[in-house]
């Protein structure tokens, strides 16, 4: 089977200390329904057995390029794969993740789909997380606007702030491009690529799989987390109020979340000094918590006016799904 006459897809996979998980990732990309594809490997930094593994896929499938970098920096391998991919569509897969054996080919059909209302730019398909269970599924495709789209993530609806469940049209490529040395990284990329597309369409199918990994990290590394999180927050509200700052009252609601967020986070490695900045910004801001579903509302208004007991919950709620 071929794809021959079909367009070429980049697959953009940054691997950083990924041998429990890579080998997995890979027999589902490379067998792929869908052939016409670039895939490049981005390993930055890596001190397991990552950077071997990359290479003896590249020998396996001639589709296959990998780039070995020195520095451990997410945001850096995205935009190194963006710098030399020849697709006329981009992805993202991450290295600890599985995709569907149809993801692109169902992207791709999508995506040179008219469906009325002329091509889409973004393609976004459905997700599942494991382990977990998510309250609700899409039922249908959804056509959008690209700012009706960067509207609706920064409500919360339909979609993730992540990059891995979406397929870009490389015209985006120059707005897609990710804050270097920063985590969390991917909401303000997301944003302005939204905000330079002109349809984006919304498919139904679960085509990605997400996992979540319960292995422990340090105090140090979620305050270093933390700061990134509510750094792009940051970020999220000063781009948008730069260039479409009509959205600007739902990147405010969305960092008010972001910032509770990171003050729930810092409860588990007691770091009182950031958490402290972070509940004055939130009292200060509590009017701009507009937008979102309920629950996430209430988790605003509980940090800003009932810490000890939001604390409280959120410790053991943690404690509760990570034995």
């Amino acid at each position: 089977m071929t794809d021959l006459g079909k367009p070429l897809v980049s697959i953009i996979i940054p691997v950083y200390n990924a041998e429990k998980y890579l080998d997995r990732c890979m027999e589902n990309v490379v067998g792929q329904s869908y052939m016409n594809l670039e895939i490049l490997l981005i390993e930055n930094g890596s001190t397991d057995q990552s950077r071997k593994q990359c290479d003896i896929w590249a020998e396996k499938d001639s589709r296959i390029k990998t780039v070995h970098l020195d520095t451990a920096d997410l945001s850096l391998a995205k935009n190194t794969g963006l710098e030399i991919a020849r697709g006329e569509w981009i992805s993202f897969i991450d290295s600890d993740d599985i995709p569907h054996l149809q993801f692109i080919e169902m992207m791709v059909n999508a995506g040179i789909s008219d469906l009325g209302q002329g091509r889409p730019e973004i393609i976004d398909c459905d997700w599942r997380q494991i382990p977990g269970k998510r309250k609700w599924k899409r039922k249908r495709i959804i056509i959008y606007e690209g700012q009706e789209y960067a509207r609706a993530i920064l409500r919360g609806h339909n979609s993730g702030m992540a990059v891995w469940n979406k397929m870009f049209s490389n015209k985006l490529i120059p707005w897609l491009r990710f804050s270097e040395g920063h985590k969390y990284e991917s909401k303000v990329a997301l944003i302005r690529a939204a905000l330079h597309s002109r349809k984006v369409c919304l498919i139904p199918e679960q085509l990605y799989h997400y996992y979540v990994h319960t292995e422990s990290i340090t105090h140090a590394l979620i305050s270093k987390y933390e700061e990134d999180r509510v750094y792009s927050a940051k970020q999220l509200i000063e781009m948008v109020s730069e260039t479409n700052p009509v959205l600007l009252p739902e990147a405010k609601s969305m960092a008010i979340k972001l910032f509770a967020l990171s003050w729930l986070r810092l409860q588990l490695c007691e770091d009182s000094t950031n958490a402290n900045q972070y509940q004055r910004y939130i009292r200060t801001h509590i009017n701009e918590n507009k937008y979102g579903k309920m629950y996430e509302k209430i988790v605003v208004l509980m940090t800003a006016y009932t810490p000890s007991l939001s604390s409280f919950l959120y410790r053991f709620n943690f404690r509760r799904t990570n034995q």
